[in-house]
């Protein structure tokens, strides 16, 4: 799988922040079709400096928070990244599927999922 995403930054809800997973939330009107499938991706991100994170990314409609499952986001966690990235450019080059985006029962309940994921995505990209 080689599918490149790009964007710049924008605000989100912030709720990744508060679970301990802060994610750069892509302004969707810019990207061009055809969009991944919806789910959760190991993937790499760039910034527009040239720094390049392991990224977990979350294509979809965020269906724990979201009831209404209309407004699709892309947003992903750079892992080991502090810094505000807020009107940058942001490309995400996804490199595996890991599973479909699903309603969780709870804020804790997704918080321990997305930690799972986390670890899968380090595993996936070693180095």
């Amino acid at each position: 799988m080689s599918i490149r995403l790009g964007g710049t930054v924008v605000h989100g809800q912030q709720l990744g922040r508060r679970l301990g997973f802060p994610t750069a939330n892509l302004y969707v009107g810019e990207i061009l079709p055809p969009l991944p499938a919806s789910g959760v991706y190991a993937a790499w991100a760039t910034l527009a400096d040239g720094r390049t994170f392991r990224a977990m990314v979350n294509v979809g409609y965020r269906p724990t928070v979201d009831a209404t499952r209309k407004n699709l986001s892309i947003e992903a966690h750079l892992d080991g990244f502090a810094g505000d990235i807020y009107g940058q450019r942001l490309s995400l080059d996804l490199v595996c599927w890991l599973r479909d985006e699903r309603k969780m029962s709870s804020l804790q309940e997704l918080q321990a999922q997305l930690q799972n994921d986390l670890q899968t995505v380090r595993a996936i990209l070693q180095g």
